[in-house]
């Protein structure tokens, strides 16, 4: 999950706003696990990674005039990464 928050911040932020990352972070962790009423094979079973806050610092380097998202070229932004795919249930 701190992966998932550092590359959105770091990644999808940076380039596209024009700010220096400085640091980001999870606190406060959560602890989780499927209900009686999940799928059976879900049921109980403990759910890893859960964080209630989401913290990042960073710092504006440039200002941006008239910023928007359709103008930004995605390859830049994400440089080829991807969240993991999907695995089945084991």
């Amino acid at each position: 999950m701190v992966a998932h928050f550092v590359f959105a911040t770091s990644h999808l932020e940076g380039p596209a706003r024009e700010t220096q990352d400085l640091e980001a972070g999870m606190s406060n962790p959560v602890v989780g696990r499927f209900s009686a009423l999940a799928d059976e094979y879900l049921r109980f079973r403990p759910i890893a990674g859960l964080y209630c806050h989401s913290e990042y610092l960073g710092r504006k380097v440039r200002e941006v005039d008239d910023f928007s998202w359709s103008g930004v070229d995605l390859q830049q932004v994400a440089g080829g990464t991807a969240y993991p795919q999907p695995q089945s249930p084991a």
